[in-house]
């Protein structure tokens, strides 16, 4: 019996090409805590919608370390899936959005439900974009690999001013000023 782990990481995800990619979110987000630090993490899973390796699923990290600019990436990206859309500021320029999550798992991970954008709640699942993977060579064991460094939207527009980008919250809240799961 042979095994072909050419495509497959250790994780059961198909190893993807650089390259662009139509994909659609899933419903398997997963909040954590990394190791040794107190920042967040969210694990997202996107399968994708067409070409060669459509079907295939694989995963996206965005860390959340509660700056400006960390806070600033996590915009970019729920505009860049349609999570956060144009006119979803309020009349005085409010956006507010918070992780709506269930029961800690055995690995101590929360999962994600929802997201609620000024009071509306957004399912994760379904929401299209282009993934842009990029290639980088693993520190550990030196192999070249590629990763998700970016989500573009589907259709044109849907990003703003720097100047848009929220304020810094405490170490001990997530976005939206309510405090982690964890």
């Amino acid at each position: 019996m042979q095994f072909d782990f050419t495509s497959v990481t250790d994780q059961g995800f198909v190893i993807l090409p650089p390259g662009r990619y139509a994909v659609v979110t899933t419903d398997e987000w997963w909040l954590r805590r990394k190791e040794g630090s107190e920042n967040t993490i969210i694990d997202i899973d996107v399968e994708v919608t067409a070409g060669k390796y459509k079907g295939e699923t694989t995963r996206y990290f965005h860390t959340i370390t509660n700056t400006d600019q960390t806070l600033g990436f996590l915009l970019r990206f729920l505009r860049a899936i349609g999570l956060i859309r144009d006119g979803d500021r309020g009349a005085k320029g409010e956006l507010r959005a918070e992780f709506i999550y269930g029961e800690k798992d055995d690995r101590d991970r929360v999962r994600l439900k929802t997201i609620s954008v000024n009071g509306e709640e957004r399912s994760v699942a379904g929401n299209k974009a282009i993934a842009v993977l990029t290639e980088y060579r693993d520190d550990a064991t030196g192999e070249k690999r590629s990763r998700i460094a970016r989500f573009e939207p589907v259709e044109p527009g849907g990003t703003e001013a720097a100047s848009d980008v929220p304020a810094a919250k405490t170490a001990a809240t997530g976005p939206g000023g309510s405090p982690w799961p964890f």
